[in-house]
């Protein structure tokens, strides 16, 4: 047998059981011909192949029985296991040629770049493992926080092979929409680590930074960098999704649950205007040992509230404001302001009314009291009259510190 000219395309489905089951991969190609060895034979044979179109330069060529079948990426299927490098631009093009059936433990070593698409890594079966894992110019694994390979967005999806999925150190740079998402899951462990989504706005709606959707799998987010989102991790209808150790700023709020188990194994220093929301009966296990660190903070306003929030679920505020007004409202032996003044709405909801310390004092020569109108709530400071003397225009300055859990 020297040659011939036909090579049937399989469907992922067939290509899997086969690989599985039946095939024996013989050798793979880069042109129009392939070493194989044949059943019966003990010296390779050179083989010229017809390449199909549509069918890139990497193939394998596999025998069933007495037929002959090609299909496409097995070049990467030759090993139980193997390590490939490649650009950031070449990683779709690999994960594309990879087999559907992974026999062996896959890792992606991944020199640094930007490109403006997607990663998508779909459907992949067997008992292996997949590794994407950027390198920096050394070949070193990057650090947290280090956003030197970039791309749009990275989806994994209906993967249900035996062995976990992760990627490493991918940044993901869009704007709206999910950042990470990984949908429809049964592999054991898909991890993400050191992987970063900063870029954007919180108040985008439907702006997320790592989602869980639906996955039967555990997904574990491992030190990840999440900033400017409306989410930074959310987890809808998943049996488990794990976040530990994770950084940002500006996200309008950390965690969200809808009908999953969300955990947070350590605290990290992430921060948001509000750190949990849960919906449809779902759960959220916040950290069984704080470090007590501020996760936001508000340093230098301009006529507005200083504030910092903390990793034990508490936040903070204070603020001093001053003004002119006249004390013309008799009150028993007094004279009250006719307006009230000092309500401000803190710069996040507390759970519960928090405690709040206030005084009232003199700008000018005045000395000045004060009588509580409206009471502090969870989301405002309530406001006071101010009292003097007489009858008589007054300077005034009022200072306000509050202290409470944030809202869930």
């Amino acid at each position: 047998m020297n040659s011939f000219d036909l090579a049937r395309m399989l469907s992922p489905k067939e290509s899997d059981a086969l690989n599985a089951n039946f095939g024996t991969i013989k050798d793979f190609y880069s042109d129009n011909t392939v070493s194989v060895l044949l059943d019966g034979a003990t010296t390779p044979q050179r083989i010229s192949m017809l390449r199909p179109a549509g069918v890139g330069s990497r193939c394998a060529v596999i025998q069933k029985g007495q037929d002959w079948f090609m299909l496409p990426g097995g070049n990467y299927a030759m090993a139980s296991s193997r390590t490939i490098t490649c650009s950031m631009s070449e990683l779709q093009g690999v994960i594309n040629n990879l087999p559907k059936y992974l026999a062996g433990n896959v890792t992606i070593n991944v020199n640094a770049g930007t490109i403006t698409g997607s990663i998508s890594v779909t459907s992949f079966t067997g008992p292996g493992s997949l590794q994407i894992v950027a390198k920096d110019s050394s070949g070193v694994n990057v650090a947290k926080n280090v956003q030197t390979h970039k791309c749009s967005s990275v989806t994994i999806s209906q993967c249900d092979n035996g062995n976990q999925i992760q990627i490493l150190g991918l940044t993901a740079t869009a704007t709206s929409g999910n950042c990470f998402y990984i949908n429809r899951c049964s592999t054991p462990l898909i991890k993400l680590t050191y992987c970063n989504a900063v870029a954007g706005v919180s108040s985008t709606t439907n702006f997320y930074g790592i989602v869980a959707e639906e996955n039967s799998a555990g997904v574990h987010a491992d030190s990840c960098t999440i900033s400017n989102k409306a989410r930074a991790f959310y987890s809808v209808k998943s049996s488990h999704y794990v976040v530990s150790a994770p950084d940002g700023t500006d996200n309008a709020t950390v965690y969200y649950e809808n009908g999953c188990v969300l955990h947070i194994s350590t605290a990290g220093t992430i921060g948001g205007a509000k750190r949990y929301a849960s919906s449809n009966g779902g759960l959220i296990i916040p950290p069984t040992s704080l470090s007590v660190v501020a996760v936001s903070t508000n340093k230098n306003p301009t006529g507005a509230w200083v504030w910092r929030q903390y990793s034990d679920e508490t936040a903070e505020c204070w603020r001093v404001d001053t003004g002119t007004a006249t004390t013309n409202t008799a009150y028993a032996s007094l004279y009250r302001t006719a307006t009230q003044y000092g309500q401000y709405s803190f710069p996040f909801t507390f759970r519960e009314r928090p405690v709040l310390l206030r005084k009232v004092s003199n700008a000018g020569a005045q000395g000045l009291m004060w009588l509580e109108q409206v009471e502090a709530s969870a989301s405002d400071s309530g406001n006071v009259f101010i009292l003097s003397g007489a009858n008589q225009s007054v300077n005034w300055a009022i200072s306000q510190y509050a202290k409470g859990r944030v809202a869930l």
